[in-house]
C-alpha cells in the first residue's frame, strides 16, 4: 500500500504523523511526505521520502504567533497563518503531487487541502485531529485562550464556550 501523508503545521502536527508513518514503513508499505522544506531532514531521519509542500518555516511562524498574539487562541492563529484563503497554484500542485499514485491519504486540519488532491485523485482520505474534539476536563480547546493550569473546570467549559460561539 501506498501512503500519502501532508503536514503543514508545526513540528507538533508532524511528529504523530512521522510516528504512524514509521509503523507503516515497518510493515512494508511506501510512505511519502509532504511538509514545509523545513521538516525535510527530519523525515529523513525517519526513513520517509520527503516532499515539498509550501516555501516557509512553520518554527518562524509559530515564534511569530507567540510574540504578537500571546493571550490569543495559538491554534486558531497558527490555521489562519498557515493557511492561506487562496491557495498558490504552486501549493495546489504540491498536494496534487504529495497524493499522486497514492492509495490513501492521511492529512492534518492545517493541510486540508490535502483532502481535495485525494479527492482529485479518488483516493481515501483520512484527517487525523491532533487535539481533543469532545469536552474533556483534561484539557482546554485549543481554540480558547485558557491559561494552562486553570483546571478542570474550566478546560471543560472552554470546549462548550468555543462551540456556542462558533455558531455565531
Amino acid at each position: 500500500m501506498r501512503v500519502a501523508f501532508a503536514s503543514a503545521g508545526t513540528e507538533g502536527d508532524l511528529q504523530p504523523l512521522l510516528a504512524i508513518g514509521r509503523g507503516l514503513r515497518e510493515r512494508g508499505h511506501e510512505v511519502r511526505f509532504a511538509a514545509p522544506p523545513a521538516y525535510h531532514d527530519l523525515i529523513r531521519r525517519s526513513r520517509l521520502e520527503p516532499l515539498r509542500l509550501g516555501n516557509y518555516d512553520p518554527r518562524l511562524v509559530a515564534a511569530d504567533i507567540v510574540r504578537t498574539n500571546p493571550r490569543r487562541s495559538r491554534v486558531t492563529t497558527a490555521r489562519r497563518r498557515l493557511t492561506p484563503e487562496v491557495p498558490s497554484e504552486a501549493m495546489l500542485s504540491e498536494f496534487a503531487n504529495a497524493c499522486d499514485r497514492a492509495d490513501a491519504v492521511v492529512y492534518t486540519p492545517i493541510a486540508g487541502l490535502a483532502y481535495h488532491a485525494a479527492e482529485a485523485h479518488d483516493v481515501p482520505a483520512f484527517e487525523v485531529q491532533l487535539v481533543p474534539l469532545t469536552p474533556t476536563r483534561e484539557f482546554a480547546s485549543p481554540h480558547a485562550p485558557v491559561p494552562s493550569g486553570a483546571g478542570p473546570v474550566a478546560n471543560l467549559l472552554s470546549h462548550y464556550a468555543v462551540s456556542q460561539l462558533s455558531f455565531l
